[in-house]
């Protein structure tokens, strides 16, 4: 819990809002997680238990999300399949992946709507990091 307490906004940044972030990962602990870091920081969250209930949020709710932070292994749906929809459906849509692949390609090319890739496991500093940098690089 230290380390989340670390990675809090100062308490200016909190005030102000700074975006919805849509997390969508099969794993509840790795959802919670991700909120639990990125709320202090101003961000509202919202979570997808997997690729069918994302799209579903995000025809809902695609106009009030910033951030799509995406888990490229899940039941049903893969990620890789959801990122296509996504873009299908958004093409200004901006992802961040965030995968367990240990052995993605050196070469692999993402589209252009992938704005980073955050391997897993990582650090709640990291996800902070990567989702800050993400959203200060909006257009």
């Amino acid at each position: 819990m230290d380390q989340v307490r670390d990675f809090h906004a100062e308490p200016s940044a909190r005030a102000r809002p700074r975006g919805t972030i849509l997390i969508i990962d099969d794993e509840a602990h790795i959802r919670e997680l991700a909120e639990l870091v990125l709320r202090p920081h101003g961000f509202e969250v919202l979570q997808a238990d997997g690729g069918a209930a994302a799209l579903d949020r995000y025809t809902r709710q695609g106009s009030e999300i910033d951030l799509v932070i995406l888990d490229l292994t899940m039941p049903e749906i893969s990620g890789w399949d959801v990122l296509d929809q996504l873009i299908e459906r958004d093409p200004g849509v901006r992802v961040l992946i965030s995968s367990g692949f240990a052995n993605l390609p050196a070469d692999l090319r993402f589209p252009p709507q992938v704005v980073a890739v955050l391997p897993k496991p990582y650090r709640p500093a990291d996800l902070a990091a990567q989702v800050n940098e993400a959203m200060q690089s909006r257009k």
